[in-house]
């Protein structure tokens, strides 16, 4: 019910019941502040009433804010997606977080664009509009919302980085580098022949090393954000061969990192990481993705090597399709849940790889 009331001589304020929202079920009550006679302030009062009767609450006048919060909430994010669209929820401006959905055009998020890319470039831009397009396609889902803005908007098209995917004989530098010291040796070498994401190879532990068969079995990932483990990026498990150098090269650390053990007086836990931290001699603790990616770096400037540590999960990639190894089995190898995924990022290379079967046809015909 209205109600109307004098706070002070001359001022008054005006409560009107907007209904229920349709999300959480509360009370919603529209209230203002007016300065004037007290019949003028029920003359207003009168005006709010009309107007909550033709325009009643519905989601649409909820905030863009609070509508990204409730996508955010039930999408439940990986922790470093979570953290990148905290970012972006920061760079939207306060009076448009605080602006109802409906009132949202296709222009504003255009403006906002521009403004974003040329204050923080075009990954934020990018993040910012990921986050208010998922909300306004979740309040347009949820049928408070006629059409949704944020489709008609394109944001910039991300810059093309040139490929760093290093050559196999740079790898043989790198390798030639630490060929004394096992721990890396080994860690590069795995790194480059399973073709794991980087978060996945740190997350490694022993029993998932079959020497016997040569095999690796990937179930985990390190997640970059806290540095706990959490399951792979597809929520997959995969196996995947490996050669009798790689095995070599693991049963030599494997020997070393037992002998660092007892050098210092420990016990290796039960089902150690194959490699920890740098002062977790037990191998309880797996080395941090940001020390990994520094000591990748740190060796590619020894070694005159132009590379990020996620490209030798590229080089896997490269080098099984340019020798005619079918976009099948080096998507399984990847970890991809789709053909589709590896031929995006590496559809380019299966020419070379049809020219090696004319190669094969050739030589068994002509």
């Amino acid at each position: 019910m209205s109600s109307i009331h004098e706070r002070s001589p001359g001022v008054w304020t005006l409560r009107v019941p907007g209904g229920t929202d349709p999300v959480d079920g509360r009370r919603i009550t529209h209230t203002e502040t007016f300065r004037g006679s007290e019949r003028a302030a029920r003359k207003r009062l009168g005006e709010l009433e009309q107007e909550r009767r033709r325009n009643p609450i519905s989601g649409g006048n909820k905030p863009l804010k609070a509508v990204i919060r409730e996508w955010r909430a039930q999408a439940r994010h990986a922790d470093s997606t979570a953290r990148n669209y905290d970012l972006a929820v920061k760079t939207i401006p306060a009076h448009l977080a605080k602006t109802p959905v409906d009132k949202i055009r296709a222009a504003t998020l255009r403006e906002l664009y521009a403004r974003v890319e040329a204050e923080h470039g075009v990954h934020r831009t990018r993040l910012v509009h990921a986050v208010i397009s998922g909300g306004l396609t979740y309040a347009w889902r949820q049928e408070w919302l006629a059409t949704n803005v944020a489709a008609r908007v394109v944001p910039p098209a991300p810059r093309r980085r040139r490929s760093t995917t290093p050559a196999p004989v740079e790898l043989q530098r790198l390798l030639a580098l630490t060929a004394e010291r096992p721990e890396i040796y080994a860690w590069l070498l795995v790194s480059a022949m399973v073709g794991g994401r980087p978060s996945e190879t740190l997350a490694l532990r022993w029993s998932d090393i079959d020497f016997e068969r040569g095999q690796v079995t990937i179930e985990r990932a390190l997640n970059p954000v806290g540095g706990g483990i959490k399951t792979t990026k597809t929520d997959t498990e995969r196996t995947v061969a490996i050669g009798a150098k790689t095995v070599e090269a693991l049963k030599v650390w494997q020997r070393a990192f037992r002998a660092r053990a007892r050098a210092v007086g420990v016990r290796p836990v039960r089902d150690p990481y194959v490699f920890p931290g740098p002062t977790s001699f037990d191998g309880a603790v797996p080395c941090r993705s940001d020390l990994a990616s520094k000591r990748f770096a740190k060796l590619c400037r020894k070694a005159k090597v132009n590379a990020r540590l996620y490209d030798m999960r590229h080089l896997v990639a490269t080098t099984l399709l340019s020798q005619g190894v079918p976009l099948k089995v080096v998507s399984e190898r990847l970890g991809h849940t789709r053909g589709a995924t590896t031929s995006d990022v590496y559809g380019h290379l299966v020419p070379a790889s049809d020219q090696v079967s004319a190669d094969i046809l050739e030589a068994g015909i002509a």
